[in-house]
């Protein structure tokens, strides 16, 4: 799938409002994380998590996660993307559940403008390597689980794919990186670089119900929407505590699951 890197024709009116003016000249991932931390929320929670075992925490404890923390963490994944030879416009594929990783993962890729797509967890073999073969995916980030249960047999149907990034292994595999090693290496600063309002940010895929699924894009400046609705049609407020049932490998779970929420009101 030929995907673009910029698409045209805002509406008119999100473009006037003062919300637009607001974002108009960051990424998605700044405009949720860093302005948030450089204003006065850096301490504030982002998100709440329960760590799965093996990874940091004790595990079923929750733990919040500050914007701070965010900031950070994302920085190290842009840059840990950057030293494996990751471009601007290539496609990252994110295959997990509601784990810190998926939040990182998505917000990291999206400061080294890579087009990211969060897939469904429950998906099937098949209808994952479908949207990685039509999305020309360069990076997965999955887990030890899901990765031998459903891609890496389906490995040669994807020429494209040349990392694979795991979270919770410990050392580097045969095909495979450790999260862990390439976060702990990487720096915790990061400098976006300059984005066009209307390239691409998201790729998600309609279900496929009655045929292949098709690639559907959305643009940096589509964050700008996340936020109107979140403010008006779910009236956010700082301090709410807000639970997204839909999963965030669908789209109303990515946009109010991850970009909604995490705006300075």
């Amino acid at each position: 799938m030929k995907i673009p890197r910029r698409i045209d024709g805002p509406n008119s009116q999100i473009r006037s409002s003062p919300i637009h003016q607001r974002t108009s000249a960051s990424t998605a991932s700044r405009r949720c994380l860093d302005i948030c931390a450089i204003m006065r929320l850096a301490s504030r929670t982002a998100f709440a998590g329960v760590p799965p075992p093996r990874l940091p925490g004790p595990p079923g404890e929750r733990r919040d996660y500050s914007y701070r923390e965010l900031v950070l963490a994302t920085n190290r994944l842009a840059n840990a993307l950057q030293s494996m030879g990751v471009k601007s416009g290539d496609n990252v594929f994110v295959l997990l559940g509601r784990a810190p990783e998926l939040y990182v993962a998505v917000l990291g890729a999206l400061k080294m403008k890579c087009v990211v797509t969060p897939l469904f967890s429950a998906f099937g073999p098949e209808p994952i390597a479908t949207r990685m073969e039509i999305g020309d995916a360069r990076v997965l980030v999955t887990t030890e689980t899901l990765y031998p249960r459903k891609v890496e047999a389906l490995r040669g149907r994807l020429p494209r794919l040349e990392h694979v990034i795991l979270v919770d292994a410990d050392q580097d595999g045969e095909g495979t990186r450790s999260w862990r090693k390439l976060m702990q290496a990487a720096s915790d600063a990061f400098e976006i670089p300059p984005t066009d309002p209307q390239e691409t940010a998201l790729l998600h895929f309609t279900s496929g119900t009655t045929g292949r699924p098709k690639g559907v894009v959305h643009v940096h400046e589509a964050v700008v929407t996340h936020y109107a609705t979140g403010l008006y049609a779910l009236d956010l407020h700082e301090d709410d505590r807000f639970w997204c049932t839909a999963d965030p490998g669908w789209v109303t779970g990515t946009s109010y699951g991850v970009f909604a929420t995490k705006e300075d009101r």
